[in-house]
């Protein structure tokens, strides 16, 4: 599924998660590798040149992800503002 936001930027309704489980599952490519699409080029591709990678100087939110691709924990401006555990265990966040 594709939505477009009223300046033409297509953007997926699916949560990030949720794509690189998909792109992990249907391709080769290398988890780092699946990250960086993710990631580097949609802040490249928007013009976003201080976000997209954690490197000094860059605008980073994190997301922890488990080893299944799900999300663990998320930190927004570098205070925790998600935990997994937190939240019933019915959520799809689990």
């Amino acid at each position: 599924k594709v939505g477009f936001t009223p300046s033409g930027l297509a953007s997926s309704v699916h949560a990030l998660d949720h794509m690189l489980r998909v792109m992990h599952r249907a391709t080769a490519a290398p988890l780092p590798e699946l990250i960086r699409m993710a990631t580097q080029t949609p802040a490249r591709l928007t013009g976003l040149s201080d976000r997209g990678s954690l490197a000094p100087g860059q605008l980073a939110d994190l997301s922890i992800l488990s080893p299944s691709l799900r999300v663990r924990a998320v930190h927004l401006a570098a205070s925790p503002t998600f935990i997994a555990n937190s939240i019933p265990s019915h959520s799809p966040f689990v």
